[in-house]
């Protein structure tokens, strides 16, 4: 609008010619320009002015800013680009007698609109869209210490910035996980963008209202409070910072969420990077990469949930015993290996023909009458040897202190009512529920065989598509476990369903789901058997249910600890 206003024509703006461009100089001569004036009650709000691709290859903004006349309900400007600089130098075109002159103005959550508004329009009632907060119905005005219902603004959709305030969203995030996305847009002025690393934290920022950057490396360990207080001092509030999941951990996310400023952990995998973005990779980069996805219109990235710190540390102890049963694996083959490589096979059976089992107290004892011919080789055998032993006993000890973390309040009800599932044990309950942590974060069982990495990739190009192996994107541990449960239960048939066990508590309604699960689960195994389906297959094919059926009775047990939780979205 602003490049016709001075004398360019469509055409020569696209660069047409021929026909077509004899065709938009008449359809120009007859169009009514908008007129350039500040309306009454005053509409603003952001459009998709191309695709993403084309605005990058023809260098202009992906969106545009509409403004809209509320009374007439008509277009009054278009605005090439929707960042706070092209709307503050279209604001500032006016004078201020004309920005006064605006009673009301109604706008989307955009962090930045809300800003410019609040900046030229002093005296003017601000209200917000509520398409993106649709569980909030009444309206009001958004300064402190003013009620009431809003001015006829002419716009359907509204929701006073008050009532989006942080707890309010929280609870609603904690019922939708997607509201986070908005979050971004609406409730924080400036984000951040961070590559953290044990010694070094790299953060880019952005002020939404302004558009300015600013990037800071903190060395030598920095504490959380220092990169909150430079966050605080730089850039206006509120804040929302974001990092890339990795072995740092949920601990500067707490302790920054501790000192007012929000904060995400983003899984990694979510993260599109280029080729480019590979071969040039440094800690900059890396944090304006992070930067752009959070400010971005099309948001892709995932938010990982954060565990409070009670089930984090369970969660610790659980992966410290899985690590002790894979080094024992890894020791019993190794020292195997070196058996076989002298030429030591167990070949013992029994009467009738079978190999009998190894690492039986007769296969050690077979180890330990070995004779190598080679004493750095008996050496050898005899430090492997010991490796498993030593290892066999720390799985012992942490099978015994979790066996008696089970009983704790916080994690009992779970574990009595997961575990009532066949395949499923008792450590094997425990470990689903404190790295699920919350049941009622996932919005259906869908969601939950995602997570697992028990789903099939997918593959779709020119109309045609096919599926893959499963996308293994998810939780390896809780994958493995149910997996080999699943492989340990496949001799037990449904009329041997579990019993419960001493001082093992489950409702009526609970007792009746695992019960009608373990029937399903038997069923579906034996029809996938007679189809000739590989035994693989079949196993993740129940592992794929068997986290849903794992998945609804931890909701049930949630909804029964605690009544007030929110039921799950439909």
């Amino acid at each position: 609008m602003d490049e016709l206003g001075k004398g360019k024509t469509i055409a020569e703006l696209e660069r047409i010619t021929g026909a077509s461009k004899n065709i938009l100089t008449k359809l120009e001569a007859n169009a009514q320009m908008p007129k350039h004036y500040l309306p009454h009650n005053l509409c603003i709000d952001e459009v998709k002015a191309f695709p993403k691709r084309i605005a990058i290859r023809k260098g202009e903004p992906h969106m545009a800013s509409c403004i809209y006349d509320a009374d007439e309900k008509t277009l009054v400007d278009m605005l090439a680009g929707d960042d706070p600089k092209t709307v503050t130098a279209y604001l500032e075109s006016f004078t201020k007698g004309e920005r006064d002159a605006v009673a009301t103005i109604s706008c989307d959550l955009n962090g930045s609109y809300i800003s410019l508004a609040e900046k030229y329009f002093p005296g003017a009632v601000i209200y917000a869209d509520k398409t993106v907060c649709p569980e909030r119905q009444d309206l009001g005005d958004h300064r402190p210490g003013k009620k009431g219902p809003p001015a006829q603004t002419g716009c359907d959709n509204e929701i006073p910035v008050s009532e989006c305030g942080a707890q309010e969203r929280a609870a609603v995030e904690k019922e939708d996980p997607l509201m986070t996305k908005y979050a971004v847009e609406s409730e924080y002025c400036s984000v951040f963008g961070m590559d953290v690393h044990a010694r070094t934290t790299t953060v880019k920022g952005l002020d939404r209202s302004t558009g300015e950057t600013a990037t800071k490396r903190f060395n030598d360990a920095p504490s959380p409070a220092v990169i909150a207080s430079w966050m605080k001092q730089s850039f206006a509030g509120p804040w929302y910072a974001a990092y890339e999941s990795g072995c740092t951990g949920f601990h500067l996310c707490r302790e920054l969420r501790r000192e007012g400023i929000g904060c995400d952990v983003v899984a990694v995998s979510s993260i599109a990077r280029s080729i480019d973005d590979k071969q040039r990779k440094n800690d900059s980069r890396d944090a304006a990469r992070l930067l752009s996805e959070l400010v971005s219109m099309e948001k892709t990235y995932t938010a990982v949930w954060t565990p409070d710190p009670e089930t984090e540390a369970m969660r610790d102890l659980c992966r410290a015993r899985v690590a002790a049963v894979d080094a024992v694996k890894v020791a019993k083959l190794q020292t195997s290996a070196i058996l076989l490589r002298h030429g030591y096979v167990w070949n013992e059976k029994t009467p009738d023909g079978t190999l009998k089992n190894s690492w039986t107290k007769n296969f050690v004892a077979w180890i330990k009458s070995a004779d190598l011919g080679n004493a750095c080789a008996d050496e050898a055998l005899t430090f492997s040897l010991r490796a498993v032993e030593e290892g066999t006993e720390r799985v012992k000890d942490l099978e015994a202190r979790l066996d008696a973390l089970c009983d704790l309040p916080r994690w009992k009800p779970y574990v009595d009512a997961i575990s009532l599932l066949r395949g499923v044990g008792k450590l094997t309950a425990l470990t689903l529920a404190c790295e699920i942590g919350s049941f009622h974060r996932f919005r259906s069982g869908r969601d939950v065989s995602k997570w697992l990495g028990t789903v099939p990739s997918h593959s779709e190009s020119g109309g045609k598509g096919h599926h893959g192996g499963i996308t293994k994107a998810g939780n390896a541990v809780c994958r493995t476990l149910l997996v080999e449960g699943i492989t340990g239960s496949g001799r037990y048939k449904y009329k041997d369903s579990k019993v419960l066990r001493a001082g093992q508590v489950v409702s009526p309604e609970v007792k009746a789901t695992c019960r009608k699960a373990d029937r399903r689960l038997a069923k579906r195994r034996q029809h996938l058997s007679e189809q000739k389906k590989h035994p693989n297959k079949v196993k993740i094919a129940i592992a794929n249910e068997l986290i849903r059926w794992v998945w609804a009775i931890g909701c049930m047990v949630e909804d029964e600890q605690a009544p007030h939780v929110a039921s799950r979205p439909a």
